[in-house]
Parts: C-alpha cells; sequence; structure tokens
C-alpha cells in the first residue's frame, strides 16, 4: 500500500466530512430563518437556533413536519443521503487501505482491529484517528492529542 493511496482515502474521507458539514450548516441556517419569521420563542425566553433547540414538544413537532417536508422539497435530504453513503464509502475504504498498510507479521492484529472497527464505534473512530493522523505530506488538520504531541505515533499500540 502506497502513501499515495493512503493520502488519496484521506483526502476523500475529509472531502466528504465537509460536505455533510456544508448540508448541515444548510439545514440549520433554513432552521433558523424559518425559527425568527415565525417568532419561535422558548418558554425561558431563549431563542431556538434550530429545531432540536425548541423546548416544547408540540412546538418541536410542529416545526420539525414543517421544515422536514421543505427539506424534502428542495431536495435536500437527498443531498443528505447522498453524503452520508459517500462519507460511509469514504470511511470504511480509509480504514481497509489503512489496515492494509499493516505489515504481514501482524495478521492477527490486523484481523483482530477489522473485526473490532465493525462492532465498536469508538474502535473505528480510533482507527480512523490513526489513519488521518499518518504523515503522508498532505497537510492534517486533526488536533493533536496530548498522548501523540511531540511523540509521534510508533503504531497501533494506542488503540
Amino acid at each position: 500500500m502506497s502513501m499515495a493511496k493512503i493520502r488519496e482515502c484521506q483526502q476523500a474521507f475529509r472531502q466528504a466530512e465537509k460536505e455533510l458539514e456544508k448540508l448541515y450548516g444548510e439545514k440549520y441556517r433554513i432552521e433558523e430563518r424559518y425559527i425568527a419569521e415565525k417568532g419561535i420563542v422558548n418558554p425561558d425566553g431563549t431563542v431556538p437556533r434550530n429545531v432540536l433547540d425548541i423546548d416544547d414538544d408540540d412546538e418541536f413537532i410542529e416545526v420539525d413536519a414543517v421544515c422536514f417536508e421543505f427539506f424534502e422539497k428542495i431536495g435536500l435530504m437527498k443531498k443528505f443521503d447522498a453524503a452520508e453513503q459517500a462519507l460511509r464509502e469514504a470511511r470504511d475504504n480509509l480504514i481497509a487501505n489503512g489496515l492494509d498498510m499493516l505489515p504481514k507479521e501482524y495478521r492477527a492484529e490486523k484481523e483482530s482491529l477489522a473485526r473490532a472497527v465493525q462492532k465498536s464505534n469508538s474502535m473505528r473512530e480510533k482507527v480512523i484517528d490513526l489513519i488521518l493522523r499518518l504523515n503522508t505530506g498532505q497537510e492534517s488538520s486533526a488536533k493533536e492529542s496530548p498522548q501523540t504531541t511531540g511523540q509521534g505515533i510508533k503504531g497501533m499500540e494506542m488503540i
């Protein structure tokens, strides 16, 4: 497995994340505008920023249904479905190619990790984080953890 292939996987994963974030931003802007236009205020006097911030259950249900219908009408839900699928595929590809980098003498560990990422979200996130931290010559936006800052990653032992 080449570093160029890993870099390609990292870029695809980050791009898929950015696309999904962009769609969430669009969704929240629409919700915020609708809430402002309707003058919706929580019982404590705060103005909700999005549907999930609406405290009154009946109002939440009503606004959620109206917004969902609008999102369907403008095709935002289809875009969400496509973006989420692209992110799943990019994630799976990143993990598969990252694990493929492990040397043959770590076959048992590779198989254990492959099973673990299928069963555990936290394990999947840890493996993704490690693969995204690999220095492939691409600038990384990943945050350094105290465990890896200044030390570098010595292998999968951090998982």
